[in-house]
């Protein structure tokens, strides 16, 4: 295809017209991208997505076509003048220069009236389908438009800092809570223990119901072999734990007597952290890595390594990004942020994960939820809690916990009962396993 100028139509939603320019920037077909901005995409949308493309191609000639009189929604008011005045005088300085437009976004008035105002070398259109990202090309041909091909952008990938960049008026990165870095085989582990800790009565049950128990007396303590459980199940349960971080000197340490709690460790802290809860968000990060079959960078952790060999290498793959906090236009309510951020084809999930909730704390939950969804910018939300989270809150509790958070349009994932259900409900369809 010869190089040609493009011209798109800024919205509230330029997902797809900016994974069009890269697709067609790596193609080197962009002479320049032309924005057509309304009066109310000028403050928010228009200086958002120009600050993307700026990113895409530093050197890329961008052009705005913008001002105050065009607000884009009414013909015979503003959007004819602007067309006739403004815009096919630019057109048709370029002569016999292709030039293409992209339709995708804007309001119907504003693009039927854009196409049928000018002889474009073709014209763009981006579906939304849910799970495919398409392009479709349309050329003019006896007499009308016609698609004459469609193209696959789904190797466009779209990384969670710049959908987070593309929708919201304030993105930070970090600080960041420290953790343990995430070692291979604890996926594994806690993928095997996940529905036996809210089994009462079985080893693992009551190794962790113990350490939170040790985690709660701040000085050193000892806790005994429980009676009924057998001491070689313990021994091991244990030592698997402590296999699952290498790089750290450990707080936890055990002998005949029992095991052994030094909160005064270096490391006490994470461990107790990891143990507690941010194990929790390890493995939804590792199970939606394999599940989605993510490229590297499409998932952003509100986690950083502990190992600066571990950190270093997570920079140079892109793998785990930095958190990110957001902030929507006109939000008074302050910034938001999830444990893990998913850019999946055209969709921004922000995933809350909560191993546990106990009975007196949620209704504390429920207000955050609340407060969470009513400042989401344009994120999907869900919470990804435990089968033992589920037991703690009782039938009653979490079903009314269910049916709040669908109401704001929250979805609930209980991981290990419902997990291509809710992950298909929140992203659309979901890849063969």
């Amino acid at each position: 295809m010869k190089p040609f100028h493009y011209v798109i139509v800024v919205s509230d939603h330029n997902l797809a017209e900016l994974r069009a320019c890269r697709y067609w920037h790596k193609q080197q077909a962009l002479l320049s991208v032309w924005l057509v901005i309304s009066k109310r995409m000028k403050e928010h949308a228009g200086p958002r997505l120009r600050s993307q493309l700026e990113n895409l191609a530093p050197q890329l000639n961008l052009i705005e076509l913008s001002d105050d009189s065009f607000k884009g929604e009414t013909l015979s008011k503003d959007i004819t003048p602007w067309i006739q005045n403004k815009l096919l005088p630019k057109l048709r300085a370029l002569g016999d220069v292709p030039c293409v437009l992209n339709f995708t976004g804007g309001t119907k008035n504003l693009v039927e009236d854009m196409i049928c105002a000018h002889a474009w070398s073709s014209l763009h259109y981006q579906p939304y389908v849910d799970g495919q990202s398409t392009l479709e090309v349309l050329e003019y041909r006896e007499g009308q438009y016609q698609l004459t091909e469609t193209l696959d952008l789904s190797e466009e990938k779209i990384s969670p800092l710049e959908f987070a960049r593309l929708y919201f008026s304030s993105v930070e990165e970090g600080p960041l809570p420290e953790s343990i870095w995430l070692q291979p085989n604890q996926y594994l582990f806690y993928d095997q223990r996940l529905m036996q800790e809210a089994e009462e009565g079985t080893a693992w049950f009551r190794l962790v119901q113990c350490l939170e128990h040790m985690f709660g007396i701040k000085k050193q303590n000892a806790w005994y072999w429980p009676q009924g459980v057998p001491e070689p199940d313990i021994e091991a349960l244990i030592s698997e734990l402590m296999g699952c971080l290498p790089e750290l000197d450990r707080p936890l340490t055990w002998d005949k007597q029992g095991v052994h709690w030094h909160p005064e460790h270096p490391f006490a802290k994470s461990w107790q952290k990891w143990i507690s809860s941010q194990w929790f968000e390890h493995w939804v990060a590792e199970y939606l890595q394999h599940r989605l079959q993510l490229n590297e960078g499409m998932l952003s952790r509100n986690i950083k390594s502990t190992s600066e060999a571990a950190r270093s290498a997570a920079d140079r793959e892109g793998a785990y990004l930095k958190s990110l906090r957001l902030k929507s236009d006109g939000s008074i309510s302050g910034k938001r942020e999830g444990d893990i951020l998913l850019a999946y084809r055209q969709s921004f999930l922000a995933i809350e994960c909560k191993a546990d909730v106990f009975q007196g704390k949620v209704a504390q939950w429920e207000e955050q939820i609340s407060s969470w969804a009513k400042d989401r910018g344009k994120m999907k939300l869900m919470i990804a809690t435990t089968p033992l989270a589920r037991r703690n809150m009782g039938k009653d509790s979490f079903s009314s916990l269910v049916h709040r958070c669908l109401s704001v349009g929250v979805v609930v994932w209980v991981v290990g009962e419902n997990n291509d259900s809710a992950l298909s409900y929140a992203l659309g369809n979901l890849p063969s396993t």
